[in-house]
């Protein structure tokens, strides 16, 4: 059920990219990518450290 709410956040994204992408200029919307791509893998390391230390317990508490 978490993997489906996750397809569905993704491909809403994918649905807004693409019409932000429609009303850009080609050089604009690489630069958006790039900034959508970092943000996106920030997102993953933040959420890859939380269920870290989720799972470490409250030893970091």
């Amino acid at each position: 059920m978490k993997i489906l709410t996750v397809y569905m956040n993704l491909f809403g994204f994918l649905y807004i990219f693409s019409f932000l992408h429609s009303l850009m200029t080609y050089g604009e919307w690489i630069v958006m990518d790039l900034v959508f791509a970092s943000l996106l893998l920030v997102g993953r390391r933040v959420l890859h450290r939380s269920h870290l230390t989720k799972s470490a317990g409250t030893r970091f508490q």
